[in-house]
């Protein structure tokens, strides 16, 4: 099952509704961009397990380290295929 979000607010709504196993994010979002929802997830007792895979098109050194350093386990460059996707979130799955 798949939802959607369409900036880190709505994600964190979306948390407290349902049961997650993974969230996939983007680095640039309105309202709350992905490493401030990383860091939502990883400082709540709640949501703290789910791993965070941070999305963008953004090759900047700083962008990696930010994404690390907010909670994300793993970063995935844009453009990625489907099965690159697949394979990172059957990684973090295990």
């Amino acid at each position: 099952k798949v939802s959607t979000a369409l900036n880190g607010a709505l994600a964190v709504e979306l948390l407290k509704q349902d049961k997650f196993d993974a969230i996939i994010t983007d680095a640039l979002m309105p309202q709350m961009d992905g490493n401030a929802l990383a860091q939502v997830v990883k400082n709540d007792p709640i949501f703290k397990n789910i791993p965070v895979i941070m999305v963008t098109a953004s090759k900047e050194t700083d962008m990696i380290k930010r994404s690390f350093s907010s909670g994300c386990v793993l970063f995935l460059p844009k453009p990625f295929t489907a099965a690159s996707l697949i394979s990172l979130l059957q990684l973090v799955l295990k």
